[in-house]
């Protein structure tokens, strides 16, 4: 459901049919947009589960992720991790450019 919606708004957002004047608003939002895509799919294959027991850390995988070859899982870890940061840390650029488009 995530992923079909921002392709929705990918292909809105592409038809440029949104009437903003300021081109960094388009832009943020494409790559909040082509961001939320990739972590859709990454994140509709497998569902991690945390686990802390005396000052260890463990993540298990639950889904399909653990059916594919070990590479495949090491990619989709660091994918799932560093666009779970990077999503954090965009937010308040997204924020500021979004006031400054509207402003």
């Amino acid at each position: 459901l995530g992923c079909t919606i921002n392709v929705a708004a990918l292909i809105f957002l592409s038809k440029k049919k949104l009437k903003a004047k300021n081109v960094t608003y388009r832009i943020a939002l494409f790559v909040s947009t082509v961001h939320l895509i990739i972590i859709s799919v990454v994140v509709g294959t497998t569902t991690t589960c945390d686990l802390f027991h005396s000052d260890n850390y463990f993540l298990f995988f639950v889904g399909l992720l653990p059916l594919f070859p070990k590479i495949v899982c090491d990619v989709a870890v660091v994918l799932i991790i560093g666009l779970t940061f990077v999503m954090w840390e965009l937010t308040p650029a997204s924020c500021i450019l979004q006031c400054l488009a509207l402003c």
